[in-house]
């Protein structure tokens, strides 16, 4: 899968990628940055599942990545590590999966609000209709949960996110899509000072 764009392409990720993603979610997730290994693993598990965006200069400024799930052998509120096996993704389950699971998305901030989560998002779902799975879900980590979590509950951020009195930047961009709020993880992310830990789980039908 890719897209034709004059300054990136969406493309599967590749081994040669992973020092890039590497570096990518080091800025973003400077606590909990992803590690050789766990990529390769995912590579390797579900290539057809790993994305990338990259520029004319061939730097990673994007990425994204997902496993098959069967939805009933998790509960909805399980950690990160839980459903994606610790980034490693071999909790992959391609005979019995009915879910596509996202376990994330990133996009390099200067390069913010160009449409690239969008394509990132939008060749997510094209590859679930292609698999025939029945939906995608996704846990939106709350990266503006931390800064009030003195005043709110997890559970009340996201009811005012949803009913747009208040803004969460990846939350508020997945809404847009028609992803639904399932549940609120309390306990979803380890080490992650933004969110204090806090996702939301959003569902896709299909």
């Amino acid at each position: 899968m890719a897209s034709d764009y004059r300054e990136y392409e969406v493309r599967n990720t590749t081994v040669e990628d992973i020092t890039g993603i590497v570096e990518l979610s080091q800025a973003i997730y400077p606590h909990d940055a992803y590690r050789d290994d766990e990529l390769r693993s995912q590579i390797t598990t579900f290539p057809e599942g790993q994305f990338v965006a990259i520029d004319h200069r061939a730097k990673v400024i994007g990425m994204s990545s997902c496993l098959l799930i069967r939805a009933a052998a998790f509960e909805l509120t399980d950690t990160w590590n839980k459903v994606t096996g610790c980034g490693t993704i071999r909790t992959h389950d391609r005979q019995a999966g009915d879910t596509l699971y996202g376990v994330d998305t990133m996009v390099d901030s200067p390069r913010r609000c160009k449409g690239i989560g969008t394509e990132l998002v939008l060749t997510r779902l094209r590859l679930a209709r292609s698999l025939g799975v029945r939906m995608i879900r996704t846990g939106i980590r709350l990266a503006g949960y931390g800064s009030v979590s003195d005043l709110l509950t997890p559970s009340k951020y996201v009811s005012l996110v949803v009913a747009r009195r208040m803004t969460d930047p990846a939350l508020s961009f997945m809404l847009k899509f028609g992803f639904h709020v399932k549940g609120v993880s309390e306990n979803y992310l380890d080490n992650d000072p933004e969110s204090a830990g806090c996702a939301a789980i959003l569902d896709y039908e299909l």
